[in-house]
């Protein structure tokens, strides 16, 4: 794997600092002579220090590495002459560079710390060629900005310098056990010459840490089969070709990774799927410092012993090439999968770039023998020029001909319903329909002042008229679900049938609660349109019908394509109802949006129902227009949002507002967060709140329960929790992303069985044994948050660096009575300089940061930034 990480060192002694962890320095001198005194033995043969790698070297006149040098460039200086040669603007320090730490798969780990001294050079030589084969392709990416406002890149000499290292942190039980990690930092430094012939800093907007990652071990593979070892696939990953005596003994050896994905667990993380940025901050919670005790003769002999116990020693290399050999001889001649390819570059954009190309190819080629950095560009090279469509050369962004073809058709066939002509419903039907639904609900709801808007009626008119397709772009909570039961009453008066969809289950059951429109998901009803061989389909659309989509700004285009197509060849009537400012589809593409782009929107509902306060609609249209800031400070006046110092303090702050709402009798209270990494915690937390207060029964029993994905996890249950269902079923009839209340346990036959009464009000029974996709329902994701509408909600908008305006306005829009906002403040970035425990006289980073006063300029900076998919409708292919 790889990873990367920009210094935030500013100080010289924060600088100073770098070179320490990199240099395996740690604090006590003691520790000191300890550290060098393993990597010395460890390394044995290897070049000691560090390595300079990377075209500036020479002109800098770099031979033999030198402490002091490096010093000198962290601090954008000449190594020798101290003479300054990046330029910093008044009042700013020199950012010192960049991190990119290359770590070898743990099965060859495992079998250096097994293997004997010449074996473990050998070994050691494949890496370190491998990993100064990235870092010079890391550098061919690299550029200086020059120009007004940096607008020109220009190709510009840098340099890297690696420190190889070889044991990973313990973990946190156990600091005397260490196990083996073949892994080098490439500290890059932010000092560059450009073909100008000057000295600046540089930029690193290219790098690609997936795609550097995986030539890195391209180019290991191929350095092992040099050797007479061989790799596999270990997802997008390799593995060695071994022994499983060797994959056991590697999977023992990874007490740290295993520590830190318990962490990702405990927090309700997938740890195969969880982020770069989701990983890092477990890493930091769970980190120890390591223990110099030992001697390297004592770590290096545990290392064997413990090799021993799974029969691992010097001749499983061996059998190794063995397997290997046998292998070779038995595997057919391989190519790239282009389909895997093509389907992973388009599985979640219409688009992508050369470097995403590059990336895919680079995992495929990975178990290719003969495959090297080169046979990868120049593969890209080829597939970019003949086998996809170039939509924008000059950004090297691209497509493939399936989804170009795809998107341009149904947005084409969109644009022809748009101008097609059916029987439509009369003025005076959808009047009589208003009026009859405004009756009905002053009745249910003793509202005796309860009428359609304006532009509802407006809206419901223009919907009954002779078009086949029908836009309606809806702010959120304008009442676009309650409007449609108006449309179901005038449409069956006239003939006419209705099916309703969603992207999800739980806006599908919503929009069947509240418009009465029998609904079900998008995907569902595609499936049941599509003929199966030999079989007709489920369901069959005539002129006599209207598919109404709700939530379609969801709606991407793979799915979009079919469902369009099934209606234009039908002869029915399609409504499309979204939000073009809340979130777009995870799949490729976004239809909803492109289509309005080209034949406007029918309709456009702005008047908030939803939310009683007036603030609280003023702070969302804020949001929704960009204007973060002034959306927050609104809601600050009336004493809405709340700031903590750190995440940890911001999950207690959103639990005790929680806690002043939440009523297990009226549930309709939720949390919250931008990602799932909070979930599990706030869940967790939540339960032993209201068991501590009386509120939940201490009795419970333990269910294995499952995710959509398959994930499985163990969880305790009791009278009045909360729960929340990931995946539609017909029996229980239940819908991803409802929510219930759990009101009775029973033991049936041996299994349990939960009788739960969902929000819609209907009360349902599980047979856990049969059904287990449910997890505790007191916080929720935004993303799966779009759709319901809650009474009170508490959003804890912290902890993602993403792009947040979309989500923040999904979340200032779920209340009906009262949003509470919890943010922190501007969070410290662990960097080098804490990672030293030398003792130092200067006041650290971390203590300035203390004393700073509260900002949440970059919550801030994140709810006004606009993430906006982009799909091949974008693009002129003929742009040069």
């Amino acid at each position: 794997m790889m990873s990367a990480k920009r210094l935030r060192a500013r100080t010289r002694g924060e600088r100073r600092a770098v070179l320490e962890y990199l240099e395996s320095r740690p604090g006590s001198r003691r520790q000191r002579r300890a550290a060098a005194k393993l990597d010395a033995y460890l390394a044995r043969g290897s070049v000691g220090g560090g390595v300079f790698v990377g075209a500036l070297t020479r002109r800098l006149g770099l031979t033999r590495y030198n402490s002091d040098a490096v010093a000198n460039l962290l601090d954008g200086r000449h190594p020798v002459t101290g003479e300054r040669l990046v330029q910093c603007k008044f009042g700013h320090e020199h950012a010192p560079g960049f991190d990119h730490t290359f770590s070898a798969f743990k099965s060859f780990s495992s079998l250096w710390a097994a293997a004997g001294p010449a074996l473990r050079h050998l070994l050691l030589e494949c890496h370190t060629e491998a990993v100064d084969a990235a870092v010079r392709l890391s550098h061919m990416l690299v550029a200086a900005r020059r120009g007004k406002g940096g607008a020109i890149r220009i190709p510009t000499e840098v340099l890297s310098v690696r420190y190889d290292h070889f044991t990973a942190r313990p973990a946190s039980e156990d600091r005397t056990r260490i196990d083996p990690a073949i892994h080098s930092h490439c500290l890059l430094l932010n000092v560059g010459y450009g073909v100008d012939h000057q000295f600046s800093g540089i930029d690193p907007e290219m790098f690609t840490v997936k795609f550097l990652g995986a030539c890195y071990r391209l180019e290991l593979a191929r350095r092992l089969e040099a050797i007479g070892l061989a790799v596999e696939r270990d997802e997008d990953s390799i593995r060695l070709v071994a022994p499983q005596k060797l994959h056991r003994l590697a999977a023992q050896q990874s007490r740290r990774r295993i520590e830190i994905e318990e962490e990702l667990r405990a927090r309700g993380l997938d740890a195969r799927r969880a982020t770069a940025e989701q990983r890092q901050y477990a890493n930091l919670i769970t980190r120890a410092e390591k223990d110099y005790r030992t001697t390297p003769e004592q770590r290096d002999e545990a290392w064997k012993v413990e090799a021993a116990e799974f029969g691992v020693d010097e001749t499983t290399v061996a059998e190794c090439r063995a397997l290997a050999a046998r292998l070779a001889a038995e595997q057919k001649p391989q190519a790239i999968d282009y389909r895997r390819v093509f389907a992973r570059l388009t599985a979640h954009n219409s688009t992508f770039t050369k470097k995403d190309l590059l990336r895919e190819i680079a995992i495929e080629a990975q178990t290719i023998r003969g495959m090297t950095i080169a046979a990868v560009l120049q593969e890209a090279e080829r597939v970019a020029k003949s086998e996809l469509v170039a939509l924008d050369q000059t950004a090297e962004i691209y497509t493939t001909p399936e989804m170009y073809e795809l998107e341009h058709r149904a947005v084409a066939q969109l644009c022809a319903l748009a101008r097609a002509t059916s029987r439509g419903i009369s003025t005076e039907k959808i009047a009589t329909a208003i009026a009859e639904y405004e009756q009905q609900t002053r009745l249910n709801t003793g509202r005796s002042d309860f009428v359609l808007v304006g532009e509802q009626v407006s809206a419901l008119q223009k919907l009954g008229g002779p078009q086949r397709l029908f836009l309606v772009d809806g702010h959120a909570g304008v009442g676009k679900s309650t409007m449609f039961a108006a449309l179901r009453g005038a449409a069956e008066a006239s003939g006419f049938r209705m099916i309703g969809a969603a992207p999800t289950g739980a806006a599908a059951a919503q929009l069947e609660r509240e418009a009465g429109i029998q609904s079900t998901t998008v995907h569902r009803l595609v499936l049941e349109l599509v003929a199966r061989p030999g079989l007709r389909p489920r369901r069959e659309l005539d002129g006599n019908t209207f598919v109404l989509v709700d939530e379609a700004s969801l709606l991407d285009s793979r799915l979009g394509a079919t469902l369009i197509a099934k209606v234009v060849a039908s002869g029915a009537k399609l409504i499309m109802v979204g939000d073009l400012a809340q979130l777009e589809p995870i799949g490729p593409g976004a239809i909803f949006r492109d289509t309005i782009r080209r034949v406007g929107a029918t309709a456009e509902l702005k008047t908030v129902r939803r939310q009683e306060q007036a603030h609280e609609r003023a702070a969302a249209k804020l949001q929704r227009e960009g204007r973060a800031r002034q959306a927050i400070e609104l809601l600050a006046k009336h004493k809405q949002v709340s700031i903590a110092d750190d995440v940890e303090r911001a999950v207690d702050t959103t639990l005790a507002k929680w806690e002043q709402t939440f009523s297990p009798d009226d549930p309709t209270t939720i949390m919250l967060v931008p990602t799932n990494f909070s979930t599990a915690a706030l869940n967790t937390r939540a339960r032993e709140r209201l068991i501590a207060a009386g509120r939940l029964s201490r009795q419970s029993v333990s269910i294995r329960v499952r995710n959509a994905k398959g994930d499985t996890k163990t969880l305790e249950f009791a009278l009045g929790d909360r729960i929340v269902f990931l995946k539609n079923a017909f029996h229980p009839p239940v819908r991803n992303r409802q929510f219930a209340t759990i009101t009775r346990i029973e033991e049936v036959d041996g299994r349990i069985e939960l009788h739960a009464k969902k929000d819609a009000g209907d009360e349902v029974v599980i047979n856990t044994a049969a059904y287990n996709f449910f997890d505790h329902g007191y916080s929720s994701t935004i993303d799966s948050a779009q759709g319901i509408t809650v009474d009170h909600c508490v959003c804890l908008l912290a902890g993602s660096r993403r792009s947040m305006r979309r989500r923040g306005y999904v979340a200032l829009t779920r209340a009906r009575k009262k949003v509470e906002v919890v943010l922190t403040r501007d969070e410290f970035e662990e960097d080098f300089s804490e990672l030293s425990t030398l003792p130092r006289d200067h006041e650290t980073r971390f203590e300035r940061f203390q004393k700073s006063p509260p900002t949440i300029e970059k919550s801030i900076q994140a709810l006004q930034t606009k993430e906006q998919k982009k799909s091949t409708l974008d693009f002129d292919p003929m742009r040069k």
